[in-house]
């Protein structure tokens, strides 16, 4: 009998990729996660704003030794509405060589993106 790990926690580490108000389009810093391949993210959305879209975004592709920073080189994972007072959470497996998260929509209420990334 054989016996398959499929993920191993690499630490405490929780990224916070964004942390503010979106007047429109908002994305978060590039992360690099080609060594991982369960992905987690905690959306929270502070009420007094309007909903807004949130999109988990990937990419194989780089440029000079970087994530893209062309739109047309990332492509969309998850898709979600985020209304304002709520909260969202996300995990699944993928493999991408960096990720990154879209925010749609204008609100004046506080957006806040927590994400783990495990092997």
């Amino acid at each position: 009998m054989s016996r398959v790990e499929i993920a191993n926690n690499q630490g405490p580490n929780v990224f916070h990729t964004f942390d503010g108000t979106c007047g429109g389009t908002c994305i978060s810093k590039p992360a690099l996660v080609e060594h991982y391949t369960l992905h987690s993210y905690q959306f929270i959305h502070e009420p007094g704003g309007s909903t807004v879209t949130i999109e988990i975004e990937g990419s194989n592709y780089e440029e000079n030794g970087v994530a893209p920073t062309n739109n047309k080189y990332w492509s969309t994972i998850h898709s979600d509405s985020l209304t304002s007072g709520g909260d969202l959470a996300y995990y699944n497996f993928w493999n991408f060589k960096y990720a990154r998260v879209k925010i749609t929509g204008a609100t004046s209420a506080n957006i806040t993106i927590a994400e783990k990334h495990n092997p």
